[in-house]
């Protein structure tokens, strides 16, 4: 949140050491007015299309969600037309139940967590250098909400500046790097941006000198806000990436059907040569044999040669 203020250029989102919000919170520049639109109001509303998805998820859901509408001074960063989802804090709870409200809020977290995820542009996945990674939740959101999107993350390992030694950044850093590994499947260790939120740089006039190169962590947070200003570029390679997969998909689906028709084909031959040979044979040894000792009328040998010409057509059909 205190990252979003700063792009933003005021204050518009609660900030502290622990999570202080518990909901999804939709922010966007506006041209003339500030407005707050909750959940409920928000899902309803006909012109709001792309969030109507989200109704399935229930009213404890909507509860938890809304959208910010912020009329910014002129000399804001932020752009019109991106939209930053600010999400909750991951936060480990005890529960009692696996079930998919498991976690104590009330609703499917992972699944909300996936359907931002798979529409967004870029994903920033922010830590703390106390808790770097090791959350029981944030390793679930990695593993299942984010599965197979890690191609939008932005990994931060975020307020370095409370960090009073290399030792203690090594540590950190480390934790973090090994925490991943285990949830992002890549040999080598994805980039992780080192940073520090603004304001922090006037810590000098208190009389706190930092150990930590603090001039090469501002220059890694002006990189991760040219990145999140840079999501309309990014937005049209999400979307060559998504049709890729698609194809590979279809491919994929397209070999796997060819491989059963052909099978299905070839045991359907087989199964009709063993149909010859089992109805056939049988049925010629009769049919000569009653050519041969019949001495009735004519037309019963015509009759039996007939109606096993039937028979055969018939069961030889697919």
């Amino acid at each position: 949140s205190t990252f979003i203020n700063r792009l933003l250029g005021v204050s518009v989102q609660e900030t502290g050491v622990a999570p202080t919000d518990d909901g999804f919170t939709v922010l966007q520049r506006h041209a003339t007015k500030t407005e707050v639109e909750d959940g409920p109001t928000l899902l309803s509303c006909p012109e709001n299309r792309p969030f109507k998805e989200l109704q399935r998820f229930g009213q404890p859901f909507w509860g938890h969600f809304r959208r910010k509408r912020l009329l910014l001074p002129e000399d804001s960063i932020m752009p019109f037309g991106l939209q930053i989802v600010d999400t909750p804090g991951m936060i480990d709870m005890p529960v009692k139940s696996e079930s998919s409200m498991a976690g104590g809020r009330g609703y499917n977290f992972l699944e909300v967590v996936r359907w931002f995820a798979k529409r967004a542009d870029l994903i920033l996945l922010l830590f703390d250098p106390d808790r770097p990674g090791t959350t029981g939740e944030s390793l679930d959101v990695l593993t299942r909400s984010m599965a197979g999107l890690d191609h939008k993350f932005v990994i931060i390992l975020n307020k370095v500046d409370q960090l009073d030694s290399s030792v203690d950044f090594a540590r950190a850093y480390g934790t973090l790097g090994w925490a991943l590994s285990k949830v992002i499947p890549r040999k080598d260790i994805p980039q992780i941006y080192t940073m520090y939120n603004s304001g922090v740089d006037d810590d000098k006039n208190n009389g706190k000198v930092h150990k930590l190169p603090l001039e090469a962590f501002r220059k890694k947070r002006e990189e991760v806000v040219a990145e999140v200003l840079r999501a309309k570029t990014r937005h049209w390679d999400n979307v060559i990436t998504a049709t890729e997969d698609t194809l590979r998909q279809l491919e994929m689906v397209a070999t796997v059907t060819g491989a059963v028709r052909q099978r299905v084909r070839k045991q359907s031959t087989e199964m009709l040569g063993y149909g010859v040979l089992a109805f056939g044979l049988p049925g010629l040894t009769i049919g000569r044999l009653l050519q041969l000792k019949w001495t009735g009328p004519a037309w019963v040998p015509a009759s039996f040669w007939a109606a096993y010409a039937v028979i055969g057509y018939g069961a030889g059909r697919p």
